[in-house]
């Protein structure tokens, strides 16, 4: 199915730019891209909207927030992963240092992140309106 009626210029980067987030600026231009020479966008040149239902022009907004959650949470794993989880630990020096490097907060954090973009992106999509 295609939506119509649509316009993509929220979707530009000028206007994502100004809020300094990572993930919205790649959601937009990702959403602005497969827009290019779509109906979609054709049906929507004259219709004289002021502006598209809420459900369209905050995606970059709520998806955006939701991969630069994603991205961090990417981030702690990677780096609890390849870094030393060892109770004591035997410094380069020689010296034996008891620490709490074992403790897995950041991957707890992460999976609690991970589980609630999770829950957020299903919230948007179940109470956003979609114009068929």
């Amino acid at each position: 199915m295609r939506i119509v009626f649509f316009s993509r210029k929220v979707f530009r980067s000028e206007v994502h730019i100004i809020k300094k987030h990572k993930g919205q600026l790649a959601c937009a231009k990702n959403v602005y891209k497969m827009l290019n020479g779509s109906d979609i966008v054709r049906s929507h040149s004259n219709c004289g909207r002021v502006q598209d239902p809420y459900s369209f022009r905050c995606i970059p907004h709520i998806h955006g927030a939701c991969r630069d959650s994603f991205m961090n949470a990417a981030e702690m794993v990677n780096n609890e992963i390849n870094s030393v989880s060892d109770n004591p630990l035997i410094m380069e020096s020689g010296n034996v240092v008891s620490s709490g490097h074992f403790h897995a907060e950041h991957i707890a954090q992460a999976m609690d992140n991970l589980q609630l973009l999770f829950q957020n992106l299903e919230q948007f999509q179940s109470e956003g309106p979609i114009f068929l």
